[in-house]
């Protein structure tokens, strides 16, 4: 017996909450089985997705979901959600602007909005908008830990000697470069895209998948860390040099071929 449409959308909204998200999508999708037109069940369905890492499966459901009910912020924000996940930041922003006049409080999109002035190097307005989602939900973000580069940098080596031995002499012959951001081609140059927050990665060929005769790597071996993203992420210094040292540990690993599961076999975490 089909259940109860209403009792339905609200059972997949509980859902979405609490991060059952397969749970949402299904019970999405079984709404949209009763009404084709429901606003609401394409919006869970996008949602769910977005949040299940489906970006481009997500953008469809949440512009029909737009389509039928244009006065949506939910859905509206969570389409630009989407499109800073697939790197669309100049789409995002401008779905993030109309959810803001609307809802001025919304601290998610403030938050988000924060990232995409982030991306057009508008450092500034970026913490601005940052703050304000602190201002509104001070239970679920925080102000970053903001340093200069040259404390960032000094901060990298005090991470770097908290590593292993064998890890710490793997950076003897392989740079260490921060940026603020990943840059859009590095973003673009895996597929997967990168995610546009990641805090650190490893570009090179990895130990364990040179050949013998691989003497020369086409492109040298680097490991990338990226301030912003680390520094958004952590509330104080002390949590900094940890997501910093956590970070060269998973990419150096990855250089030797290591995968995530591999280094925590190895108690490396």
């Amino acid at each position: 017996m089909a259940r109860d449409y209403n009792e339905l959308i609200d059972e997949a909204y509980e859902a979405l909450e609490e991060a059952r998200f397969q749970e949402a999508l299904e019970m999405g999708r079984e709404a949209l089985e009763a009404d084709p037109d429901s606003a609401p069940g394409h919006y869970l369905c996008g949602a769910a997705l977005a949040e299940m890492r489906h970006a481009e499966e997500a953008i469809p459901y949440l512009r029909l979901a737009l389509d039928l009910d244009s006065d949506y912020p939910d859905a509206r924000f969570s389409l630009a959600s989407a499109q800073f996940a697939i790197c669309h930041f100049t789409a995002a922003q401008h779905e993030l602007l109309k959810v803001l006049k609307s809802e001025k409080r919304m601290a998610d999109a403030h938050y988000s909005l924060g990232l995409c002035l982030e991306r057009q190097g508008k450092f500034a307005a970026a913490d601005e908008s940052l703050a304000r989602a602190v201002e509104l939900a001070p239970d679920r973000f925080h102000a970053p830990s903001r340093l200069n580069r040259r404390e960032f940098d000094q901060v990298v080596l005090k991470a770097v000697a908290l590593l292993p031995p064998y890890f710490r002499d793997y950076l003897n012959n392989v740079p260490v470069l921060v940026d603020d951001l990943p840059a859009e081609d590095l973003l673009f140059s895996a597929d997967p895209l990168l995610d546009p927050e990641l805090f650190g990665l490893f570009s090179g060929v990895p130990l364990l998948e040179r050949s013998l005769m691989d003497t020369v790597p086409a492109e040298p071996d680097r490991i990338h860390l990226f301030q912003r993203n680390i520094e958004r992420y952590c509330p104080n210094r002390e949590r900094l040099l940890e997501e910093i040292r956590v970070t060269l540990l998973h990419e150096i690993g990855h250089a030797m071929g290591l995968d995530d599961e591999g280094l925590a076999k190895l108690g490396y975490e």
